[in-house]
C-alpha cells in the first residue's frame, strides 16, 4: 500500500522542477478539504469487495435516476432524454433479453457509433448481467470478423450506419450462429437503407415490454463481466479484455464521486469512441456517479467541438491526448473562453501543452489519469496539479527495464530493482482481492 507519508517526505527533499514539492500539498489543503467528502465516498466504493453485494452499471444507474429523474441523461443532437426515459428504455431491452432466454454471462456483441442508442443497450444489458463486447468501429473485415467470433457472441446487434462494414467481414455464406439484429440511425442519413431479412428491427422487438426496473440489477455481483474492451491489434488481432462490474465501480467511485465530482447541473461533453474505456467507463461512470448530463458527437469534429460545447452548456469534457493537440491546432478566436467548460477528464495530455492548453481554452481544472482497460491499477491526479497523472491508492512498484531486450533488468541476486526517483522504468500493479486482474476472453485460435 502507498505510504503518504513516506511520499511526502519524499517529496519535500526532492528538488526536481517537474515533481510536486510538500509546499504545493499544502497550498492544495482548501481544494482537497472541499473534495474530501466525495474522495471518502470514492474511496468506500473503489475499496468495498464484499462478494455478496449487489453493484454495478445498473445499479448506479437506478441510483442517478432516483436522485435527477426528469434531468437530462443524454444529449445528442437536437435529442435529450431524461433519466427516466432513458431507464425506462433500457428496460425494454433487459426484458426482451430475458424474455429471448438470455442470462448472465451470456455475450452480446455491439458495433455501433456515438449515439443514444449505444448507451441504452449497454445499460439494458447490463442490468441483466449480459456481457456487452464493444466492438471497436475501425474494425473491417478479417480483425471485425475475428473479433465478433473471439467472444463467441449469442447475438450481435449493429447500428445501420456499420451495416455495410459488418456484412463485409461476413466472408462465409453460412448463418452466423447468433441472433442478429440492427438499430436505425434516426439522426443520420442511413435511415432509409435497405435491410437485410435475417435481421430483427430491435427498436420495434422491444416496443411492448414493461418499462419496470427488472430483478436480475440485484444479482450482480463485483467479478460478474460487465463489458469486453478490445486492445487496438497494433501487434497483431485485437484481445478482448474483460471489464467486470467491480471495476465500474472503482472508476464510479474514483473518477465521479472522489475526482470530478459533477452534479445534477453539469454536463459533460463526450466525443471520445464510447467501445474504449476512457469513453464508456471514465466519462459516462463519472456522469453518473453525478446524475449528470452526457452530450454525445458521434464522432470527434475540431471544427465543432467548442460550439458543441456551447450548445449543450457543458461544464466538463472528456479526452485523449491528440484530441486536445488538435483543439490548439485550430485557428484562434474570440470564442475560445466563450464556453461553461471548467474540468476536464482524460489521458494522455502532453506537458508541452497543459498549460498553454488550460490558458487559452479557460478551462481550470485537468483530471489526468494513467490506467488501461486491461490493468488492474490506475492513477489520477486528483488534486488538479499541472503536468500528472497523480497517485494511486494501492499498491505499485516501478522497477529497472531493457527497453531493448523487453525484459526487467535483475540485480546479481535474481530479483528486479525499483527505479531511482525521476526515473522510468515498467510500471507492476500487485493483484489481490481488491485489484484483481480479469484477464482476457481466451484466444479462440489457441483453444481450437
Amino acid at each position: 500500500m502507498l505510504n503518504p507519508f513516506h511520499l511526502l517526505a519524499h517529496l519535500a527533499q526532492t528538488e526536481h522542477e517537474d515533481v510536486i514539492h510538500f509546499a504545493d500539498l499544502v497550498k492544495k489543503a482548501p481544494f482537497a478539504l472541499k473534495k474530501a467528502p466525495g474522495l471518502l465516498k470514492g474511496i468506500w466504493h473503489t475499496f468495498m469487495h464484499d462478494p455478496t453485494q449487489p453493484v454495478g452499471l445498473g445499479l448506479t444507474f437506478e441510483y442517478a435516476v432516483a436522485r435527477n429523474p426528469q434531468g437530462a441523461a443524454l444529449l445528442y443532437e437536437n435529442t435529450r432524454v431524461s433519466y427516466n426515459e432513458l431507464n425506462q428504455w433500457a428496460n425494454q431491452i433487459a426484458h426482451y433479453f430475458i424474455q429471448q432466454g438470455f442470462q448472465k454471462g451470456d455475450c452480446v456483441a455491439l458495433l455501433m457509433e456515438n449515439r443514444p442508442e449505444f448507451i441504452a443497450c449497454v445499460l439494458g444489458l447490463a442490468k441483466v448481467g449480459i456481457i456487452t463486447a464493444l466492438i471497436n468501429t475501425a474494425q473491417r473485415a478479417e480483425a471485425l470478423q475475428y473479433s465478433i467470433q473471439l467472444v463467441e457472441p449469442k447475438a450481435f446487434i449493429v447500428g445501420r450506419e456499420l451495416l455495410d462494414a459488418y456484412l463485409e467481414s461476413q466472408i462465409s455464406n453460412t448463418a452466423p450462429g447468433y441472433v442478429q439484429y440492427y438499430l436505425t440511425d434516426p439522426y443520420a442519413k442511413y435511415t432509409n437503407k435497405q435491410i437485410p431479412a435475417d435481421f430483427i428491427a430491435l427498436a420495434k422487438a422491444i416496443q411492448k415490454q414493461p418499462t419496470q426496473n427488472p430483478d436480475t440489477t440485484y444479482k450482480i455481483y463485483r467479478k460478474d463481466s460487465c463489458f469486453y474492451i478490445y486492445t487496438s491489434g497494433t501487434t497483431g488481432l485485437p484481445k478482448a479484455g474483460v471489464f467486470s462490474h467491480g471495476r465500474w465501480m472503482k472508476a464510479y467511485g474514483g473518477y465521479g464521486l472522489g475526482t470530478l465530482q459533477l452534479s445534477p447541473k453539469d454536463v459533460l461533453y463526450c466525443t471520445l469512441p464510447l467501445y474504449h474505456g476512457t469513453g464508456i467507463v471514465v466519462c459516462w461512470g463519472a456522469v453518473i456517479a453525478g446524475a449528470a448530463g452526457f452530450a454525445l458527437r458521434q464522432k470527434f469534429s475540431a471544427t465543432h467541438f467548442w460550439s458543441d460545447a456551447r450548445r449543450y452548456r457543458a461544464t466538463a469534457i472528456g479526452y485523449v491526448g491528440e484530441l486536445c493537440r488538435y483543439l490548439m491546432n485550430q485557428p484562434e478566436s474570440a470564442q475560445d473562453q466563450e464556453h461553461l467548460v471548467r474540468k476536464m477528464i482524460g489521458n494522455g495530455l502532453r506537458p508541452a501543452l497543459w498549460k498553454k492548453f488550460k490558458q487559452r481554452f479557460g478551462v481550470e481544472e485537468v483530471y489526468e489519469l494513467y490506467a488501461a482497460s486491461d490493468g488492474n491499477i490506475g492513477f489520477t491526479n486528483v488534486l488538479n496539479f499541472d503536468n500528472t497523472v497523480g497517485l494511486c491508492p494501492v499498491s505499485f512498484a516501478i522497477v529497472k527495464y531493457d527497453v531493448e531486450n523487453e525484459q526487467p533488468i535483475l540485480n546479481k541476486y535474481g530479483f528486479m530493482q525499483k527505479v531511482s526517483w525521476g526515473d522510468t522504468g515498467l510500471l507492476l500493479g500487485e493483484i489481490s482481492d481488491n485489484t484483481p486482474l480479469d484477464g482476457y476472453v481466451k484466444d479462440i485460435q489457441s483453444s481450437s
